[in-house]
């Protein structure tokens, strides 16, 4: 693991754990966002450069620590009464830069979600074989905030058919 980004991945895997900690002893709305710490000056996964180096030190960890955090909730009973997601801000571009990385790329991005009564082992929508542009059953960003909402008891209106 390159050092620089360590003790983000290290501090986001920590993060996790604690949250899970959170959610088996209590119950509730919880958010958890995981900065890099304020000593590091390369956001954790905004990479411009060099993205090959990047997700092969980065993708492992957090799949581990996803999977863990998503099967402990399971063994506990608490994964269908929690919504777990994995939501960036922005989709990265279809092709690699100069510099070897991907640039924002606000048409097409991956969400991910699980437990909080959404079923598992789906894939909703597609994107063109260049991933630049949604294809099969788009959906927005509001039509995920909208489904966020209701299944954690706060919604505000139709609930969008994507599930």
């Amino acid at each position: 693991m390159h050092s620089d980004q360590g003790i983000s991945i290290w501090f986001f895997i920590g993060s996790m754990l604690a949250i899970y900690g959170v959610l088996i002893l209590g119950s509730g709305l919880y958010s958890l966002a995981v900065p890099p710490p304020e000593s590091q000056r390369v956001a954790l996964w905004d990479l411009h450069a060099d993205i090959a180096r990047g997700l092969a030190e980065r993708v492992p960890p957090f799949d581990r620590a996803l999977a863990s955090l998503i099967r402990g909730l399971d063994e506990a009973g608490r994964l269908d009464r929690t919504l777990v997601a994995v939501i960036t801000e922005f989709g990265r571009s279809p092709r690699l830069n100069r510099d070897g990385g991907r640039d924002h790329w606000p048409g097409v991005f991956s969400v991910v979600l699980a437990g909080g009564g959404i079923p598992g082992g789906r894939v909703i929508g597609s994107s063109t074989q260049d991933g630049a542009e949604p294809k099969d059953r788009p959906v927005s960003p509001a039509m995920l905030a909208a489904l966020i909402r209701h299944k954690v008891g706060v919604g505000l209106g139709p609930l969008p058919q994507l599930i």
